[in-house]
């Protein structure tokens, strides 16, 4: 489709089936460590070898959950971020110290299964309150998930984030540059009841191919979250999990380096497509 923003013409491409895993350089695994008990899938993993730089926006409400205090101290350690870990049906919120080290358990096991260094890795969580991680269940996904990464199981993540949800939510768009190269961005979504303005319950995480300082895509990922997610309203309730995570893995020659960089603005505004397509599907 075509879209018009301000007197430039950009051609974004919807890519058929499109998912994080669309993007070059991301692999994604998913599968049923036994965390829900209906059997559905309840583990995923998210993973590029490449050098990154991620941003994150996190839940505005005072009481974060762990895996939220664990990923954003990840964060300040280093953007390079190359493991997702994300578990759905227990949200490991209003859990405590013991609620805290399994997160942090988490990232250990996920660096010995993947061989990425700890400080490289991430984690998130959703489901219910007030319950601890069975950690022995997480370990089994981690180790699953670690045997089967493809670059073509982006789908099977967008339905293990779903807990209350009734569909998978993904979307994945390329933007045709001077070069020839693509600018691809890949995305997948869960949220279902608990959700109003400012990242009430709400997770996505977002994948692309550009090379980018940390501080811009900081900028636009706060900007667009505003445009997008934090317009959402549902019922009136707030959540301790909420993340939004974009992580830029380098993989294409196009680079931004600033605001007057000739991608900035494709970029930006494939970003926020992305972003409000899947801020309507929840």
């Amino acid at each position: 489709m075509n879209t018009d923003c301000g007197k430039q013409n950009i051609e974004f491409n919807i890519i058929n089936n499109g998912t994080i895993t669309s993007v070059p350089g991301f692999y994604a695994a998913a599968c049923h460590c036994g965390v829900k008990g209906s059997g559905k899938p309840d583990m995923c993993i998210i993973y590029t070898p490449e050098g990154s730089t991620c941003s994150g926006v996190f839940t505005t409400n005072k009481f974060l959950a762990a895996p939220v205090i664990v990923t954003k101290e990840q964060l300040k350690k280093t953007r390079n971020i190359k493991v997702i870990v994300i578990n759905s049906g227990i949200a490991n919120a209003c859990t405590g110290e013991m609620g805290y080290r399994n997160a942090r358990k988490t990232i250990e096991i996920a660096s010995q299964y993947l061989g990425v260094e700890k400080k490289n890795i991430i984690v998130s969580s959703t489901g219910v309150i007030g319950r601890q991680l069975p950690m022995d269940k997480i370990e089994e996904g981690i180790r699953q998930c670690a045997c089967k990464l493809s670059g073509t199981d982006g789908h099977g993540a967008a339905e293990a984030i779903l807990t209350t949800d009734l569909v998978a939510k993904e979307i994945a768009v390329s933007i045709k540059v001077e070069d020839g190269s693509d600018i691809i961005i890949g995305g997948i979504a869960k949220g279902s009841g608990m959700i109003e303005p400012n990242m009430a319950t709400m997770l996505s995480f977002i994948t692309t191919n550009v090379k980018i300082p940390k501080n811009l895509l900081d900028e636009i990922l706060s900007d667009e979250v505003g445009r997008s997610f934090n317009s959402i309203t549902v019922d009136g309730c707030q959540s301790t999990n909420d993340m939004v995570i974009v992580i830029a893995n380098s993989k294409s020659n196009v680079e931004i380096k600033n605001k007057k960089d000739k991608y900035y603005k494709k970029f930006k505004n494939a970003l926020s497509l992305v972003m409000k397509d899947l801020a309507k599907k929840i």
